[in-house]
C-alpha cells in the first residue's frame, strides 16, 4: 500500500508543473470563449468592465453567412469579436494603467505624454511644435492663404461672409510643462515665431481671420489659471468663450449688414467637465487621483430685444465643438452646422445633436444656405489639414478653378 501511494505521489510531483501549465491554459480559454459565446447567442451588450476608453474601435457582432466564411471574413470579425470581450481586458488595461501612472510616472498610452506638472499632452502636438521650420513653413503658408482670399472673395460676391479660424497647440502655448529632456530640434525662432509669420501672411492675404491663439495666449496673461485644463488636450471653458468672441468680432468687423452680440461672460471654479479631463479619460486609470477644479463661465450678455440668429456653416476640428458650445450660450445664439473633419460628424446648434454627415445637406449649407462660412484650423496642422483642403476643392468647383 506505502509503495502504490509512493508510486502515485511521484506520479503526481513529477507532473504537477505539466498540470498546472495545461490549466493555466485551458482555464482562462474556458472562461474567454464561454463568455464571448455567450454573449454572441444572446446579444448580450458589453459589460462595464470591458468597456475601455480611447483604446478601442467597437468590433460589430459577426454575421456567419457562406460567402463571409469563404472570404474569411468571418474569421477576422469572429477574432475582433472576441478579443473585445476577453472578460480580463478590461481589469488588464486598468491595472497596467494604474501601474504606469502610480508607480512608474510613465504614461499607459503612447500617444498621450506625461510633461512637467503632470500635465498631459497628445503626442503628436508636442512633435510638430518641435520639429517648426519656418522656411519649409512660409512657401506652404502664402499658397494656402492665397487659397482662402480665393474663396472669400468667392464668398463675398454672393454677399456672404467667409471667416478663417485659428485654434491654438497646447504644446505651443504650455511650452514650459513640455516632459524635461524632450528632443526639442527645432531653434526658438522657429518655435515661437511660426504664429506671428502665418498671421501675417494671413493679413498680407487679406483673410478675414479669427485668431484664438491670440486670445488663447492673452488668456494665458490674464487669468489666474492655465488656459488648457492638466488633463485634457482642448483650451478650457474660458478660452473657448474667448476664442468665439473672436468670432463674432471677425464677423462684426467684416460685415456691415450682419452683427452678431457679443459674448460677455464671468468666471468661476467648478469641478471639470469631460473636456478638462478628456486626455486622462483616455488613459483609464482608475484611481488617477482627485480631481482639479476647472473654470466654467456665465453669460452676462444682455437680452436683446429681438433674436435673429445668423446662420453658419462650419468645417473644422474638435476645437470647433467648444467653440460653438459657447456661443449657443448667448441670448441669441447662431444656428449652426459644424461638418466635422468635413466627412466625419455633422453637429447642429443650439442643443449640439450629431449625425452622420449628409453630403448634400454639407454642399447646401456651405455653398448656398448659410450667411457665415467658417473653416477652423489648429495651428498644429494649419495649413495642411486634410479637411481645409477638401472644403477648398468643394469651393473650387464652384468657381471653375482647373
Amino acid at each position: 500500500m506505502r509503495r502504490l501511494w509512493d508510486l502515485i505521489r511521484s506520479g503526481l510531483l513529477w507532473r504537477l508543473p505539466v498540470l498546472l501549465g495545461m490549466a493555466m491554459i485551458a482555464g482562462p480559454s474556458i472562461v474567454v470563449y464561454g463568455n464571448a459565446l455567450h454573449r454572441l447567442v444572446s446579444g448580450v451588450p458589453v459589460y462595464s468592465d470591458t468597456a475601455l476608453r480611447g483604446v478601442q474601435v467597437p468590433a460589430p457582432k459577426p454575421s456567419l453567412s457562406l460567402d463571409d466564411v469563404l472570404s474569411g471574413q468571418f474569421s477576422r470579425s469572429f477574432v475582433a469579436y472576441f478579443g473585445q470581450h476577453f472578460p480580463l481586458l478590461g481589469p488588464a488595461v486598468r491595472a497596467k494603467a494604474q501601474l504606469y501612472w502610480s508607480v512608474l510616472r510613465q504614461s499607459p498610452a503612447w500617444y498621450i505624454t506625461i510633461g512637467r506638472n503632470r500635465t498631459l499632452f497628445e503626442t503628436e502636438y508636442i512633435e510638430e511644435y518641435c520639429s517648426r521650420d519656418l522656411v519649409a513653413f512660409t512657401p506652404v503658408a502664402e499658397d494656402w492663404a492665397a487659397k482662402l482670399a480665393e474663396v472669400q472673395r468667392w464668398y463675398a460676391v454672393r454677399g456672404k461672409l467667409f471667416v478663417y479660424l485659428l485654434t491654438p497647440s497646447k504644446a505651443a502655448v504650455e511650452p514650459e510643462n513640455l516632459p524635461a529632456g524632450w528632443p526639442c530640434p527645432a531653434g526658438q525662432a522657429d518655435r515661437e515665431g511660426l504664429h506671428a509669420a502665418y498671421r501675417a501672411i494671413l493679413d498680407r492675404a487679406g483673410v478675414n481671420v479669427a485668431d484664438s491663439i491670440e486670445t488663447t495666449h492673452a488668456a494665458k496673461r490674464e487669468y489666474p489659471f492655465p488656459p488648457f485644463p492638466r488633463t485634457g488636450i482642448h483650451f478650457n471653458t474660458v478660452s473657448a468663450a474667448r476664442a468665439a468672441q473672436a468670432v463674432i468680432d471677425a464677423v462684426n468687423r467684416a460685415s456691415s449688414w450682419r452683427r452678431m452680440d457679443d459674448l460677455s461672460f464671468t468666471w468661476h471654479m467648478a469641478p471639470p467637465n469631460e473636456v478638462d479631463t478628456d486626455l486622462l479619460d483616455a488613459l483609464n486609470i482608475p484611481r488617477p487621483g482627485p480631481p482639479v477644479l476647472a473654470p466654467d463661465i456665465t453669460v452676462t450678455t444682455p437680452l436683446a430685444p429681438s433674436c435673429h440668429p445668423v446662420l453658419m456653416a462650419q468645417v473644422g476640428g474638435s476645437f470647433a465643438y467648444q467653440v460653438n458650445k459657447a456661443m449657443q450660450r448667448l441670448p441669441c445664439p447662431p444656428r449652426v452646422d459644424l461638418y466635422e473633419y468635413f466627412k466625419n460628424t455633422m453637429a447642429f446648434y443650439p442643443g449640439d445633436t450629431r449625425f452622420p454627415v449628409d453630403p448634400k445637406r454639407r454642399s447646401w449649407m456651405l455653398l448656398d444656405a448659410a450667411e457665415v462660412v467658417v473653416l477652423e484650423e489648429n495651428e498644429q496642422i494649419a495649413p495642411r489639414s486634410d479637411h481645409g483642403l477638401a472644403f477648398y476643392e468643394l469651393v473650387r468647383e464652384q468657381m471653375g478653378v482647373p
